[in-house]
């Protein structure tokens, strides 16, 4: 089957590089695909990602929401004309995307967002996806659940988690609290408005108020010109100055640091969708603290002991940080890693994906 993987610019920026693995899956599984990415802007960086693992790719007229309304689809774009370069299936990897000049039925979404009901626009976006596409795949059940709270069950719907590509599994042994090697703690993630770094700075403070041995904190995320939101970034940015925090620009790879913190706290103000860092920090040996909602409560039955979830609230959070430093401030154990990697590679890598997508497209040729 000759697919069609639709990407919108504000995904592309995703440091999980969602739209090559996903391609890397169905070639996998036997099938043509290219990626097509906004010709109003397309992601240089990603772009040559995807050249360098021999996926085709190119620029194209595609329709993408954002809170400015629709861009990047212009009246003139037209459907190509030959049938060789037309897809058997065209797959929308972000419910950003939607439509692509000359794409046709069948049409799969794969669903990313966090759709809240009471938002109308996005109750107006998974409308017109429930219009337009034959199939959905959620990224965890909760988003799921709440496409089905939308739309209800007119579309048909699947789960298939994010995963991991076999770099996080190149070094097995990475370092447990024994070791010595881990300190502190480490916040991933953009520095806008939801992410929750704000909260984490005060719920820090509140902890360690007064304490003369306090563990390091680090914010990764920071981008040059301070990114969407200049005034956060600047705001947080002077915090550190003062506490003696350290603040480090984004990166796509955080596999070192994440290695050598003990814990990574995700206190995202809104559900996560899914929780690629708190993934991430799990299979790089770290503890997670974490807020409730969407991903966060499918990872937690799975990682007991080592995924704590709080109260979305600067005193729950305080108080977690506080037990975990009078526990010894560790990160995982080598039993809990040895379990956390066990787990991780059952649902979260290619092999599981692609078993996944497997019965996602049988289904769907059905």
């Amino acid at each position: 089957m000759r697919i069609e993987v639709v990407c919108s610019s504000r995904e592309l920026f995703g440091s999980d590089r969602s739209a090559v693995r996903l391609a890397q899956v169905l070639e996998h599984l036997g099938h043509s695909v290219r990626l097509a990415v906004p010709r109003a802007r397309p992601e240089r960086g990603l772009t040559a990602f995807a050249s360098s693992r021999g996926l085709e790719i190119a620029a194209a007229p595609i329709a993408v929401a954002s809170r400015r309304g629709i861009t990047g689809l212009g009246r003139s774009a037209r459907p190509s004309r030959g049938s060789a370069n037309r897809a058997d299936l065209t797959i929308y990897n972000s419910a950003a995307v939607v439509g692509r000049a000359g794409d046709r039925r069948p049409r799969l979404l794969v669903l990313r967002e966090w759709l809240p009901a009471r938002s109308s626009p996005h109750r107006a976006l998974a409308a017109h996806h429930a219009r337009r596409v034959d199939a959905v795949v959620a990224v965890s059940r909760a988003v799921e659940g709440r496409w089905r709270a939308l739309i209800g069950d007119a579309v048909p719907t699947e789960v298939c988690p994010n995963w991991l590509g076999p770099e996080w599994f190149e070094d097995e042994g990475a370092p447990a609290s024994e070791a010595g090697a881990r300190e502190g703690v480490l916040f991933i993630g953009r520095l806008n408005r939801w992410k929750g770094q704000s909260t984490l700075a005060d719920a820090f403070e509140l902890a360690f108020a007064g304490s003369a041995s306090r563990p390091s904190l680090t914010f990764l995320g920071a981008e040059p010109d301070g990114g969407q939101f200049p005034r956060d970034t600047a705001r947080l940015r002077r915090r550190c100055e003062r506490s003696g925090w350290r603040m480090l620009e984004f990166r796509r790879d955080p596999r070192r640091l994440i290695r050598h913190a003990a814990l990574i706290v995700a206190p995202s103000l809104r559900p996560e969708p899914f929780g690629n860092v708190i993934l991430e920090a799990i299979a790089g040996g770290a503890r997670v603290i974490a807020f409730p909602g969407g991903g966060v409560d499918d990872l937690a039955p799975l990682f007991p002991g080592v995924l704590r979830v709080v109260p979305r609230d600067t005193r729950a959070l305080a108080d977690a940080l506080a037990d975990w430093a009078a526990t010894g401030a560790p990160a995982q154990t080598p039993a809990q890693f040895a379990i956390s990697t066990r787990t991780i590679k059952e649902h979260f890598t290619t092999e599981s994906a692609m078993e996944r997508w497997r019965t996602i497209m049988e289904r769907l040729e059905a």
